[in-house]
C-alpha cells in the first residue's frame, strides 16, 4: 500500500514532466494573415486510411517538395473510422511544373492561421482546431470557407490555414 501512494504520484509526475517537454501546454497560435489565392499541386486521395495508396500518395507529393516548399493537406471528407472512406488532397505550393501533379486554387484574401508548436504525440486533434479557429472567427466577425488546410513546416511545426470568405 505505501508503494503504491509513492508510485502513483511519481508516475503522474513522469508523465506531466514528459507532456510539458513535448510541448504538450503550448498554446493554439490564432491570427489573421493576408494571403494572395492559395495555389496548390499535388494528388487527390479517395479510400480508407489502412490502404497502402494513402501512404504512397504521400510519398509522392513527397516527391514535389524543394526549396522552401511545405507539404499541405487538404481533408475533404475526414473518416470517422479505420474503415471508412476518407478524400484528401496532398500537395506542396505551385511551382508552374506539375507533371502528372494535379492543381488545386482556393480563392481567398485572408486566412486565419493556427499554429502548433509540440510534439504530433502531444498536438491537439483536428476537431478541437477547428472548433478554435470558428470561436476566433465569430469573435473577430470573420467567416471561414470551411476549408482547413494542414501545412507541416516541420514535424512539431504545424501550421492550419481556414480560408475566409
Amino acid at each position: 500500500m505505501k508503494n503504491a501512494l509513492i508510485l502513483i504520484p511519481a508516475v503522474l509526475f513522469v508523465g506531466l514532466v514528459g507532456y510539458f517537454l513535448l510541448g504538450g501546454f503550448n498554446d493554439l497560435e490564432l491570427e489573421v494573415v493576408q494571403t494572395d489565392n492559395i495555389h496548390l499541386m499535388g494528388y487527390q486521395y479517395r479510400g480508407t486510411p489502412q490502404d497502402e495508396a494513402l501512404p504512397q500518395t504521400f510519398q509522392k507529393a513527397e516527391g514535389l517538395l524543394g526549396d522552401g516548399k511545405t507539404l499541405h493537406t487538404l481533408y475533404q471528407v475526414e473518416p470517422a473510422g479505420k474503415l471508412d472512406t476518407m478524400e484528401v488532397f496532398i500537395g506542396v505550393e505551385f511551382s508552374g511544373e506539375m507533371g502528372d501533379a494535379q492543381e488545386l486554387l482556393i480563392e481567398s484574401q485572408n486566412a486565419i492561421v493556427a499554429t502548433m508548436r509540440s510534439s504530433r504525440y502531444v498536438m491537439p486533434g483536428p476537431n478541437k482546431v477547428k472548433k478554435r479557429i470558428e470561436e476566433f472567427a465569430e469573435l473577430n466577425g470573420l467567416e471561414t470557407q470551411g476549408i482547413y488546410i494542414d501545412r507541416i513546416v516541420e514535424s512539431d511545426h504545424v501550421e492550419v490555414w481556414a480560408p475566409l470568405k
